[in-house]
């Protein structure tokens, strides 16, 4: 686990105005296509955080991440839902 002092902060961002989450390991995110990821910064906790959908062996699917470019401070993240092969 990653020291305290060393921990991500997460805020949540309502009107612009920008307000602390209480500590946590990791901060859930759920799209509105229904997918959930995990960001953490247990990995690489200098200046880096990990993405991770976390895997349902007994799904019919999967979920893929995919980057689209921005501008050079700007990254679209999408997450996606896959039918496995059977």
């Amino acid at each position: 686990m990653t020291p305290p002092d060393r921990a991500i902060v997460f805020h949540a961002v309502r009107n612009g105005e920008a307000e602390e989450i209480p500590p946590a390991e990791a901060l859930q995110v759920t799209l509105p296509n229904g997918v959930s990821f995990l960001i953490e910064s247990k990995a690489r906790p200098d200046g880096a955080a990990m993405l991770l959908i976390p895997l349902d062996p007994e799904s019919s699917f999967y979920c893929v991440f995919s980057l689209d470019p921005g501008a050079t401070n700007l990254l679209f993240l999408r997450a996606e839902r896959k039918p496995r092969q059977s």
